[in-house]
């Protein structure tokens, strides 16, 4: 499976730069979420129906997107306003995340200590950025 991954997902796919932020605080924690789009959702369904013909649809229940990145995570009720107040101080409020390399892991909820738990399966290089050798500045 990995083989497949690496040759027809990311091998071919070049990396790529995410604006992240604002940080948001919801009732399940605080994330920055991703934009744009593409090419992190293509990516994430191409790589979903490899792992889907590999290991079953059980193996991808779940479908997290749009794009984020998770910064902590709730496990009981408090109110939040003190948190936001804190969070709408974080400057710069967006920043570039310039993404080169893809984890195909394998995740574990543990919902008794409201934490995820994975183990690291395969990292895979996304292709070099394009050098454009020549172009005018």
């Amino acid at each position: 499976m990995t083989s497949v991954l690496s040759s027809w997902c990311f091998a071919r796919t070049p990396a790529f730069t995410v604006l992240t932020g604002s940080p948001l605080a919801t009732a399940t924690g605080v994330m920055l979420d991703t934009y744009p789009d593409e090419p992190f959702s293509k990516l994430v369904t191409d790589v979903r129906a490899v792992v889907t013909r590999h290991c079953g649809s059980t193996s991808v229940l779940h479908d997290s997107r749009p794009g984020h990145i998770t910064l902590a995570y709730a496990h009981a009720d408090q109110d939040a306003d003190e948190l936001t107040r804190q969070l709408r101080r974080v400057r710069p409020s967006h920043v570039p995340l310039t993404i080169r390399d893809i984890i195909l892991a394998d995740v574990r909820q543990n919902p008794a200590m409201s934490a995820y738990n994975w183990d690291v399966v395969h990292r895979f290089q996304l292709a070099p950025i394009p050098d454009f050798i020549g172009a005018s500045d």
